[in-house]
């Protein structure tokens, strides 16, 4: 099979990162006619436009600027102009490995799925708002260890030549991350959880039948993938994962995301009213640990 693949990244105000997420599909072992990268400039107020109207990048890609729409209805544009049969959801702040869009061509080349790929932390990048150059937040005013955590930047540069010993070393598993492979391989039915915007790629077609994401969550941060992805379990679609299509999650400091968090919850219970998304609010809210809501989890198995 000859397959192709679009990739769809929403971006709003991070460019420092977006940069290094460029970089790392710059540098990816794949032939460049077999994606497409499709950004959606979700009404950024720092130089983002302006960066991209001053750049070219050496593979094909399309680029929209909208109003501040939120990650549902931005991935929702990407995914209406998007010009192959398979998409792959990726966020604005992460650095891929080399094999990444391969990786996923070869799992959905021998049998189309909803193919989770592994996600790793960078957490030594959280401080810094431009983790190229170790400039800080501004939120941030005094942080000890600073020359230590300067060390642990990373550069474009080192995406081409260190990314072994700067990024893939460095990567560590979040506890997230550790509930999904322990949910994929229990064969939980909370197997919509590995619908991920970060990394998952799916059939455009299993997309388009559900009318894409949820547009109600609006700006707020959270849940919007997860419930396409509860729609797409609810339809029978088949999940898997994938340790070789990894990418490198660039941590970085988020106000207010816990109540953001709480409220697309929210909406994501009322609309399905299903229990498990209960359990799952215990979970994130920190009234479950990791080993009680797996062991939650493990009651509910296909």
């Amino acid at each position: 099979m000859n397959m192709k693949i679009s990739i769809i990244i929403p971006t709003f105000n991070k460019l420092p990162r977006l940069k290094l997420t460029i970089t790392s599909l710059l540098c990816q072992k794949i032939s460049k006619e077999k994606y497409e990268v499709i950004f959606i400039n979700d009404g950024s107020t720092d130089d983002t436009d302006a960066y991209f109207m001053s750049s070219n990048f050496q593979f094909n890609y399309q680029y929209y600027k909208v109003n501040n729409v939120g990650r549902a209805a931005a991935r929702n544009i990407g995914i209406r102009h998007s010009k192959f049969d398979l998409l792959l959801f990726i966020d604005d702040d992460l650095i891929l490995s080399p094999n990444f869009i391969q990786e996923h061509l070869n799992i959905q080349e021998k049998n189309t799925k909803i193919v989770h790929g592994r996600i790793y932390n960078l957490n030594s990048l959280r401080f810094f708002k431009d983790p190229s150059t170790g400039e800080f937040y501004d939120e941030i005013k005094h942080i000890r260890n600073y020359h230590n955590l300067l060390k642990m930047c990373i550069n474009q540069e080192d995406i081409y030549s260190s990314f072994d010993a700067k990024i893939s070393s460095k990567g560590k598993v979040s506890t997230f991350e550790d509930v999904i492979e322990n949910i994929y391989k229990m064969n939980s039915k909370f197997r919509w959880l590995m619908f991920n915007g970060g990394n998952t790629s799916i059939p455009k077609s299993w997309v388009e039948e559900l009318s894409g994401f949820d547009e109600q969550f609006g700006i707020l941060w959270g849940c919007e993938d997860l419930e396409l992805g509860y729609r797409l379990y609810q339809q029978g679609k088949e999940f898997a994962y994938s340790y070789l299509a990894a990418n490198f999650h660039m941590t970085h400091y988020r106000k207010n995301y816990k109540l953001e968090h709480h409220k697309t919850l929210e909406h994501f219970y009322s609309k399905h009213q299903d229990i498990s998304i209960i359990a799952f609010e215990k979970f994130v809210e920190g009234k479950w640990n990791k080993q009680e809501f797996l062991n939650y989890c493990r009651n509910y198995i296909d």
